[in-house]
């Protein structure tokens, strides 16, 4: 019987799967052909694929999800939010997150209506990394 993987090993092919996966989830969709895929490029055998996804596909959305808010709780804790209300918090976390997605399944351009929330969208492009570039 072979020894089991140490869990930080399972976390880091778990991660690998996925970033495999989300190169083509904008085509394949989250699907067992998908999945199957990704453990193929990612060096993941079946056993470890049932392990790590027990649910198949939808355990790859969990991860998907998981990952997904880990890293906007990364970016939140690495900005100054306390001059904004709670409110404003929360609606530029839930837009970061939203174009976040977009951009992973594909988008790479964005326009954003401010609404007289230049505020909300500022935040929300900070979180999402964007910084304004200097014209020449």
């Amino acid at each position: 019987m072979a020894p089991r993987k140490k869990p930080a090993d399972d976390a880091a092919l778990k991660a690998k799967v996925l970033d495999a996966a989300l190169m083509h989830a904008v085509f394949d969709g989250f699907s067992d052909k998908l999945l199957a895929r990704a453990g193929e490029e990612s060096g993941a055998g079946k056993p470890d694929l049932a392990r790590l996804f027990p649910n198949g596909p939808l355990s790859l959305v969990e991860a998907f999800s998981e990952a997904a808010d880990a890293g906007m709780e990364k970016s939140l804790a690495a900005m100054d939010l306390k001059a904004m209300k709670i409110r404003q918090r929360i609606a530029a976390a839930v837009m970061a997150e939203q174009v976040a997605e977009l951009h992973r399944l594909g988008f790479d351009q964005f326009h954003f209506y401010t609404l007289n929330q230049s505020d909300l969208t500022y935040a929300a492009c900070r979180l999402l990394g964007m910084r304004a570039k200097e014209v020449q």
